[in-house]
């Protein structure tokens, strides 16, 4: 059972790495999940969660540094944006 709990934020991970921009409701038809088992997973701090997710419950590209989130990027004009949330 241990196994499959470290597993979960992974697969998550990967599906929003892959299949993303991708919204919660997405995530919940893919893993057959609800919202909350689906947010669980994805290991953010309840501060950030607002920012990671707009309104309409799409995860915004994340930039994370040893495991916490620091901002969230775009692509702009072919460039990469950083939008920090926790300055260093």
């Amino acid at each position: 059972m241990k196994k499959e709990q470290e597993a979960k934020p992974e697969m998550a991970r990967r599906y929003f790495t892959h299949m993303g921009p991708s919204s919660i409701h997405d995530a919940m038809y893919y893993f057959h999940a609800t919202a909350a088992q689906v947010k669980d997973c994805l290991l953010l701090s309840q501060e950030n969660m607002r920012a990671i997710f707009n309104l309409a419950e799409i995860v915004m590209p994340a930039l994370m540094i040893n495991g916490e989130e620091v901002g969230k990027w775009k692509k702009k004009n072919k460039k990469v944006e950083r939008y920090y949330i926790n300055p260093f």
